[in-house]
C-alpha cells in the first residue's frame, strides 16, 4: 500500500512540474537564465527593489505578472529557439564579440496593487544591458491590465547597438599586438551587421503586411 502511494504521490509531482511554468531555456545563441517581478505600489514610496521587494520566482508572483512573463518568455524563446532569427543572429555577433547573451526576464506590475500613479510613466517594455551581466528583457502591465511586451522592431535595434558598442568595445580592449593579428575582422563584422540588417528590414515589411 505505502508503496503504491508513493507512486502516486511521485507521479503527481511530476505532472505539476511538467506543467508548471519553467523560466530558463538554452538556445544556441542566447539563453533564459532568471526572472523577477516589480509590483508597484501608490501607497508605499519607492520602487520595489530600493524597498527589497522585488519577487524572484513566478510561483510568487500575482496572476497578472505571471501571464504578463509567459507571454513575453514565450516571445523570446521562440527568437532563441529558432537559430536562423534575427535575434538569434544579433546574439551570435554579440557573443563572438565578447559581449553577454543571458537573459533575464523582468516582469512590471501596475494592476494588482492599483498603481495608477505610478502607471502613469511606467517603465519601457525592451530589452537593455544590465551592467554587462545579462541582457534584461522587460515586460509591464499596465493599470489597466494590458500586458505590453517588447516589440520586434525595437528588440533587434537595441541588439544593433549593443552589438555595436560591445565590437567597439573589443577593439578597444586590444593590445598592440593583437591588433596586428586583427586583421579584418571589423570589416567582417560591418559585413554581419549590414546582412543582419537587410534579413531585419524584409522580415519587418513581411510582418507588416
Amino acid at each position: 500500500m505505502k508503496i503504491f502511494l508513493g507512486i502516486i504521490v511521485f507521479f503527481s509531482l511530476a505532472r505539476a512540474r511538467a506543467e508548471s511554468f519553467i523560466p530558463t531555456f538554452d538556445g544556441k545563441y542566447g539563453t533564459i537564465v532568471g526572472e523577477e517581478y516589480w509590483i508597484f505600489d501608490d501607497n508605499k514610496e519607492g520602487s520595489p527593489y530600493s524597498r527589497h521587494e522585488v519577487i524572484w520566482s513566478y510561483e510568487e508572483a500575482p496572476s497578472a505578472a505571471q501571464a504578463c512573463a509567459k507571454k513575453g518568455h514565450a516571445q523570446l524563446k521562440s527568437w532563441l529557439a529558432d537559430e536562423h532569427s534575427i535575434v538569434s543572429k544579433y546574439l551570435k555577433v554579440i557573443g563572438s564579440s565578447g559581449g553577454v547573451t543571458s537573459f533575464f526576464m523582468w516582469t512590471n506590475d501596475y494592476q494588482t496593487m492599483n498603481a495608477k500613479n505610478k502607471g502613469l510613466f511606467p517603465r519601457e517594455a525592451r530589452v537593455w544591458n544590465w551592467e554587462d551581466m545579462f541582457l534584461k528583457y522587460e515586460s509591464t502591465v499596465l493599470p489597466s491590465g494590458e500586458c505590453v511586451i517588447p516589440k520586434f522592431s525595437e528588440v533587434t535595434e537595441s541588439l544593433r547597438l549593443i552589438a555595436e558598442k560591445q565590437e567597439e568595445k573589443r577593439k578597444s580592449e586590444l593590445n598592440i599586438i593583437q591588433r596586428i593579428f586583427d586583421g579584418n575582422r571589423s570589416r567582417i563584422f560591418e559585413q554581419q551587421i549590414i546582412e543582419i540588417q537587410d534579413a531585419r528590414e524584409n522580415a519587418q515589411s513581411v510582418n507588416s503586411k
